[in-house]
C-alpha cells in the first residue's frame, strides 16, 4: 500500500553524529506518496504460473501497489552442426511473449489495468542480450554461456519497437520467420537429396545400363551439390549478421552494449538483473553431455552503459550494495564526468508463483518508488531520478525510509534520514557511505532519526546508506549526489 514519507533528493560528504534528542531538524519538503512495488515478475505470458487478474490477487494480498512486469522476449537455445550451423540447426523453446504475440501481450495488460486500479502493471520484458556457444559436443565440453545473463526492460509499450531489439538468441519467432522457413526447407531438401542419393543410386544401377558410380554422381552433381552450395551461401549470409551470431566468443562492450545502446534509443528503463547468481544445468544429448552456464557477471556495471541500475537486492547474495564494491566504482566514475548517468539499485523480486523454491512470496522483496501519482509515467520518471529504495522483508518485518535528504553547504552538508519498521522495535546497523567509504556505523532501534552534519571541502560527493536488520532484513538507498559541477543532478 502506498504511503507518504519526506523524502529530498539533495545531496553531500558525511562525518556523523546523531541529533540530540528532542532536537527539531530542518523542514523537509511536503510528503509524496510512495508506492510499494514488485519488479521482475513473469505470469503464464512465459515462465510464471499466473494469469494478470491472478497475479492481482497475489499483489492485493501483499500489499503491492505496482507490479513491473518482465515476462521472457524470448526463451530459446539453438546450436547447428559445425559448417553449417545456421541452416542444419536444433533449437528448443519456452514460453514467451513472441509466441502469442507482442500486441497480443500489450493488450492484455492494458485490459487488466483497465478491469480494476488496485494494481498498476507496468510493461516489461526480460531479455537475453546474447548467449554463445564453446567447445565441442562429440568431447562432452560443450557449452551454452550467458543464457541467465537478464536485461530487465519496463516502460515498453510498442510492439514494433519490441521486435526490433537486436538480441543475440538465434533465430526468433516473431522477427525471423523468413530465415526460419527458409532454412528448414533448404536443410530438408539437402537431407532429402542425400537419402535419394544414397538409397536410389543401387536399385537404379541393377535396372540400368549406367555403372553405379555414374549414377551417384549424376544425383550428386544434379541434386545435393546445387542444394550444398544454396546451403552454404545462406550460411555466410547469416554468419554475417550480429543477430546471429552464437558462436563467436565473448565480447559485452560489442553485442550486450548494442542491445543497450537500442533500448536507451527507444527510451525505455533498463537494468541487469540478478548479475551476482549463478546459473549451471548438465543436459544430455544422444549420449553426449553439454551444459548452459551462467556466471555472475557484476563486471558488466563497468563495461556497459546506458542502463539505469541493477538488481542489488534480492533474495540471493548482494555485495555490490556493500562499501566499496563495484557500485560505488561506477557512482565514483559519475562524479568524476567518467560515465553520463547515474546507476541505481533496484530491489529485484525474480517472481513465477507463490512458494517457488519453498519460501518465494510476493512481498520478500520491494522496491518503494516515491512519486507524485501512481500512473506509468509518473512512476517511470521517479525511477530514472533515482526516487525509490530496495528493501528485503522477512516475517512481516519490513524496514521503511520515511526521510533521506542532504542539505549542502558550502562549509557543512547535513544528512538527514528517518527509519522505522512494520513491526516496531527492529534493532539494525545504519552504515553511511560517502565515495565508496564508510563514514560512520550507528546502532539503532526503530523508530529512529538522525541528524548528520558533515564538513564539506566542495568537490563532488555521493551519500549513500545501508540499513541492516537480523538476517536477511535490509534496505539499500539510492545515492543523493553534491556539488556536481557540469553534471545536473539527477
Amino acid at each position: 500500500m502506498s504511503t507518504l514519507i519526506k523524502w529530498v533528493g539533495c545531496a553531500g560528504v558525511l562525518m556523523a553524529t546523531v541529533a540530540a534528542a528532542g532536537e527539531t531538524p530542518p523542514a523537509a519538503s511536503p510528503s509524496m506518496p510512495v508506492f510499494t512495488t514488485a519488479v521482475h515478475v513473469h505470469t503464464k505470458h512465459s515462465s510464471g504460473r499466473y494469469s494478470l487478474p491472478e497475479l492481482t490477487d497475489v499483489a492485493r494480498n501483499a500489499g503491492t501497489d505496482v507490479v513491473m512486469l518482465s515476462d521472457s522476449l524470448s526463451e530459446n537455445i539453438q546450436v547447428g552442426v559445425p559448417g553449417l550451423r545456421h541452416v542444419l540447426w536444433a533449437g528448443w523453446s519456452h514460453r514467451s511473449i513472441t509466441m502469442p504475440g507482442v500486441a497480443d501481450y500489450l493488450e492484455t495488460i492494458r485490459k487488466e489495468n483497465a478491469r480494476q486500479d488496485d494494481v498498476l502493471y507496468i510493461p516489461g520484458l526480460e531479455l537475453v542480450p546474447r548467449y554463445y556457444w564453446s567447445g565441442s559436443l562429440l568431447k562432452n565440453t560443450m557449452v551454452c554461456h550467458n543464457h541467465q545473463r537478464n536485461l530487465i526492460i519496463a516502460g515498453v509499450n510498442e510492439p514494433d519497437k519490441i521486435r526490433d531489439v537486436p538480441i543475440i538468441n538465434g533465430f526468433m519467432r516473431g522477427r525471423d520467420m523468413l530465415w526460419i522457413l527458409l532454412t528448414r526447407i533448404v536443410a530438408g531438401l539437402l537431407l532429402l537429396a542425400v537419402l535419394v542419393t544414397v538409397l536410389a543410386s543401387v536399385p537404379l544401377a541393377k535396372r540400368s545400363r549406367f555403372p553405379l558410380y555414374a549414377i551417384f554422381r549424376s544425383f550428386l552433381l544434379v541434386l545435393v551439390v546445387p542444394l550444398l552450395l544454396v546451403a552454404v551461401v545462406i550460411n555466410i549470409i547469416l554468419s554475417f549478421s550480429p543477430s546471429f551470431d552464437i558462436y563467436g566468443p565473448e565480447n559485452a562492450q560489442r553485442f550486450e552494449q548494442r542491445v543497450l545502446d537500442a533500448v536507451q534509443k527507444a527510451g525505455w528503463i533498463a537494468f541487469w538483473a540478478h548479475p551476482e547468481a549463478t546459473d549451471h544445468h548438465d543436459f544430455l544429448f544422444k549420449g553426449k553431455g553439454f551444459s548452459v552456464d551462467t556466471r555472475p557477471y557484476p563486471e558488466l556495471l563497468l563495461t556497459t552503459r546506458g542502463y539505469n541500475g541493477f538488481a542489488g537486492v534480492n533474495e540471493g547474495a548482494n555485495q555490490l550494495v556493500g562499501p566499496g564494491e563495484i557500485w560505488d566504482r561506477v557512482l565514483l566514475e559519475y562524479i568524476k564526468e567518467a560515465r553520463p548517468t547515474p546507476v541505481w539499485c533496484f530491489g529485484e523480486m525474480l517472481y513465477h508463483y507463490e512458494g517457488q523454491a519453498g519460501t518465494k512470496s510476493l512481498g520478500n522483496v520491494e522496491t518503494l518508488i516515491r512519486a507524485p501519482e501512481k500512473t506509468q509515467a509518473a512512476l517511470l520518471a521517479a525511477m530514472r531520478n533515482g526516487d525509490f529504495y530496495a528493501r528485503r522483508n522477512v516475517d512481516g518485518q519490513k524496514l521503511r525510509i520515511d526521510r533521506w535528504e542532504v542539505i549542502p553547504g558550502d562549509l557543512e552538508n547535513t544528512v538527514l534520514i528517518d527509519i522505522d519498521s512494520e513491526i516496531p522495535g527492529a534493532t539494525a546497523e545504519l552504515v553511511l557511505i560517502c565515495n565508496g567509504a564508510v563514514i560512520k556505523r550507528v546502532s539503532l532501534t526503530t523508530p529512529a532519526s538522525f541528524q548528520i552534519p558533515d564538513a564539506s571541502d566542495g568537490n563532488p560527493a555521493y551519500y549513500r546508506a545501508l540499513i541492516e536488520g537480523a538476517q536477511p532484513l535490509r534496505a539499500v538507498t539510492n545515492p543523493i549526489f553534491v556539488h556536481l559541477g557540469k553534471h545536473v543532478n539527477p
